[in-house]
């Protein structure tokens, strides 16, 4: 039979086992290759051909036919069945269900009046995972409040003056801001007895920066916060409300605790205000039993209606609680560390009274 190429000579059946001269359905070899057609790669290297796919996977079936004729070795396949199974499981239990970069927007889905509301689940396990929380105590009507503070609008002093008035202590997450330009504001929170947490330097997105970038931003204000005042932190919250594994873990290595929140309202736009009634009608909808409470001061609106909200939350029997309380829900041990390293801007140093550390103090100094 003439070869289908000028310069190819017919394939051999002993080299090529899938071209035969004759095939039981009476098909010639040529009629064989237009039914289904195998032909080397039109290419240089035309000795190099696909059709030897099919003796390499025939002999490989037959090998593995052999062998599984004795039953050695059907116990054997077995086995090794049997162990890749279980480390398939083993490995899908142990398998984290997220990934260090993960991003945890922080939304609340409020169900109704008085409720907890409903977190994110990833975000809540992750909380819980690395010493942080976002609601504490569920069967005590406790509320905690926390502050933002990524700039100052200038009604910061309004806010501490209400809250000495009314012996209420809080969390103020701070920026870099604070430590460089507002250092009065700081040793009036410090005096007073609230805590200081990191809202970090620059106040950047962690879970847009590397694992180092996110360790930085933190280090930034930790570090000349504890040797400007000699008081530790302990809480973090991350900024925007977004985070990842990688943060949390950065966080607990760094001895902070994450702290997110379980009701808030959108009061961080300077030119959005409500008017102090619908702060208070807003806020008292989505209290309930162990609230941490988010807010800003980026507005008249929160120092105006805070007097009111407290005596508001005060009159249906809520307490507002210690923010150091916080610690006993992620800390076993509940009580901050006491031991600071006080330096001449400590406020401890001007205020002798308050270098014994007492329940009013969170963040003791000594």
């Amino acid at each position: 039979m003439a070869s289908s190429h000028p310069s190819r000579p017919n394939p051999s059946p002993k080299r090529f086992p899938f071209f035969r001269p004759s095939s039981p359905s009476g098909h010639s070899a040529q009629s064989r290759r237009s039914l289904n057609p195998v032909r080397p790669l039109r290419s240089k290297r035309r000795r190099i051909s696909i059709s030897y796919i099919g003796p390499a996977a025939t002999s490989l079936g037959t090998v593995m036919s052999r062998l599984t004729r004795t039953r050695a070795a059907r116990l054997i396949i077995a086995a090794a069945v049997l162990a890749a199974v279980a480390a398939g499981i083993y490995g899908y239990q142990n398998i984290p269900a997220l990934s260090s970069n993960s991003r945890i927007q922080w939304g609340l889905y409020h169900k109704e009046p008085l409720q907890p509301p409903d977190p994110p689940p990833e975000g809540a396990a992750l909380l819980q995972k690395y010493q942080g929380l976002y609601i504490a105590d569920t069967t005590k009507k406790t509320v905690y409040f926390t502050y933002d503070l990524g700039y100052e609008a200038g009604y910061t002093s309004g806010v501490l003056d209400v809250l000495r008035d009314k012996k209420v202590h809080a969390i103020f997450f701070l920026c870099g801001h604070y430590i460089d330009n507002e250092s009065p504001l700081v040793n009036r929170m410090l005096t007073e007895g609230h805590s200081i947490g990191n809202h970090t330097a620059k106040h950047k997105n962690p879970t847009q920066l590397s694992a180092d970038q996110v360790k930085k931003d933190i280090m930034d204000l930790q570090t000349p916060f504890e040797e400007k005042y000699g008081v530790k932190m302990h809480f973090y919250r991350p900024p925007q409300g977004e985070f990842n594994e990688q943060a949390l873990i950065i966080a607990q290595e760094l001895n902070l605790h994450a702290v997110l929140w379980s009701a808030a309202y959108s009061d961080w736009q300077r030119d959005q205000t409500i008017g102090k009634e619908n702060v208070i009608k807003t806020v008292m909808g989505r209290v309930h039993n162990g609230a941490i409470m988010l807010f800003h001061i980026a507005s008249a609106d929160v120092p105006a209606a805070l007097p009111d909200l407290i005596d508001t939350l005060r009159a249906q029997g809520y307490t507002l609680g210690e923010p150091q309380d916080l610690l006993t829900f992620v800390d076993p041990s509940g009580a901050p560390p006491t031991e600071t390293n006080p330096t001449e801007t400590n406020p401890a140093k001007t205020n002798p009274a308050k270098t014994n550390p007492t329940k009013t103090n969170p963040v003791p100094a000594q």
